[in-house]
């Protein structure tokens, strides 16, 4: 063979090497900028979403859902976010619950799944505990739930920084992005809480609690966002217990129960959905593949293409045809 066209033979090698080794995008973060949205006190105007999703929302996998204390849905991190992987568990790391804001996938446990969730991994959940106030005579309706979970079995971090500490809790909301919401396109299944309006969770330290209310979600209202740092003792007044347990407070029926709590089997059909940063399929854990859905969900959205050795094998190939 001509030395020419070993030379290119071996480039040709070398253009293929790169391309399969290489990395082939960084993700950048697209949820709102904290420092702009406290400038603008909390309202970016008219500003579109460079990653809003189509309608309808909550898009698929990211929604909550509360029947009892062994029929619900949560969301946490998504665990198949492109940001979520690039930054923490490619680098051997487990993201907190408030680094998993706006990369959210929901995990149910009990016999349904709300449309495009995966099944809470066995034993993650510890201890559950309801109240349901949808019944109430008088004042705003809600049902929360509050308890305990197993973050290793969850593959996040839940250590705080100091003892006692909850600055390394987050909060999984549905503010819209127009008020710097991170997963304004997550929120309840309609099909179950029909007259409904929003959730907002917690979660930090091993603990997490969720409401779901009908009105606003100012300061006087249940599903209260304002407090996202104070955590489930003062936002929804946690009691830290073990078991599981359902209490009407209309009624005052009491149920404790045996904390089964088996992976569900899905009632809605799993979908994967189509965002402005790619597709995805739901996940079987949080150590395995999830979906991702929704510009905040699956942000990571915009990225950078990291290829400089690509671009040098090409540039060289290139010359060498020129001269052959």
């Amino acid at each position: 063979m001509a030395p020419k066209l070993i030379a290119a033979s071996l480039l040709l090698s070398l253009l293929s090497s790169v391309s399969a080794q290489a990395p082939a995008a960084v993700p950048t973060s697209s949820v709102p900028n904290a420092t702009e949205c406290e400038l603008r006190n909390w309202d970016l105007g008219d500003r579109k979403d460079p990653n809003e999703p189509p309608k309808p929302w909550p898009v698929s996998g990211q929604q909550v859902y509360l029947a009892d204390e062994q029929n619900f849905c949560i969301v946490l991190p998504d665990p198949n976010n492109e940001y979520i992987k690039y930054f923490w568990y490619n680098q051997g790391k487990k993201p907190t619950i408030v680094e998993g804001e706006g990369y959210v996938h929901a995990f149910c446990v009990g016999n349904y799944t709300t449309p495009g969730a995966s099944p809470m991994p066995a034993g993650a959940i510890t201890a559950a505990h309801v109240e349901n106030h949808l019944n109430n005579p008088v004042g705003k309706r809600y049902i929360q739930i509050t308890g305990r979970m197993d973050c290793d079995k969850l593959n996040i971090n839940c250590i705080g920084s100091a003892p006692g500490a909850y600055d390394d809790g987050g909060q999984y909301d549905d503010v819209p992005y127009r008020k710097c919401g991170k997963e304004p396109y997550s929120g309840h299944d309609h099909s179950k809480h029909p007259d409904l309006v929003h959730y907002v969770e917690q979660a930090g330290n091993g603990i997490f609690c969720m409401r779901i209310c009908d009105g606003g979600n100012q300061l006087e209202d249940p599903c209260n966002v304002k407090n996202d740092t104070a955590g489930c003792f003062h936002t929804m007044n946690m009691t830290d217990r073990d078991g599981f347990s359902y209490f009407d407070a209309a009624t005052g029926f009491v149920r404790n129960s045996t904390p089964t709590l088996n992976n569900p089997t899905a009632t809605t059909t799993t979908a994967s959905s189509t965002s402005a940063s790619g597709t995805g399929s739901a996940a079987a854990s949080p150590t395995g593949t999830g979906n991702n859905n929704g510009a905040q969900g699956s942000s990571g959205g915009v990225v950078r293409v990291v290829a400089g050795g690509m671009a040098l094998a090409t540039a060289l190939l290139a010359g060498l045809l020129t001269v052959m």
